[in-house]
């Protein structure tokens, strides 16, 4: 069955439809909790020039609107990088190749990308 498989029925007209009624009925649904939304401030400051220019030079701001990633060589810069945006969660994973190993921090984060999407559109291709 699709995602669409319920629609225009009611639980009077179907049986699925009265069983998952019933199974949710009386349920409270609760906000997710996390380390969700910005957690710096998205002026400019030294922390926030220091993600620019990070994102700048190593990031990519994939297609998707949402995901950041940073690829480096250092680690110690991927863990600063992941302090800075305040998002300690994050995981930082090893990447390997023909031509070598660099460390990979990806995470989404649309308030964020949208502000270094129009950074780059001022500061043009680096």
């Amino acid at each position: 069955m699709g995602k669409d498989w319920s629609k225009g029925l009611t639980s009077a007209t179907d049986l699925r439809v009265a069983r998952n009624a019933a199974a949710h009925r009386g349920l409270r649904y609760r906000p997710r909790k996390g380390d969700r939304g910005v957690l710096i401030p998205l002026e400019w400051s030294s922390r926030t020039a220091y993600i620019v220019g990070l994102m700048a030079t190593d990031g990519c701001l994939v297609g998707d609107r949402r995901h950041l990633v940073l690829t480096s060589a250092d680690m110690s810069l991927l863990e600063t990088f992941r302090d800075l945006i305040g998002k300690p969660k994050v995981k930082i994973r090893r990447k390997t190749s023909p031509l070598g190993s660099a460390y990979d921090l990806q995470f989404g984060d649309v308030a964020l990308w949208r502000f270094l999407e129009a950074r780059a559109s001022r500061l043009g291709r680096v």
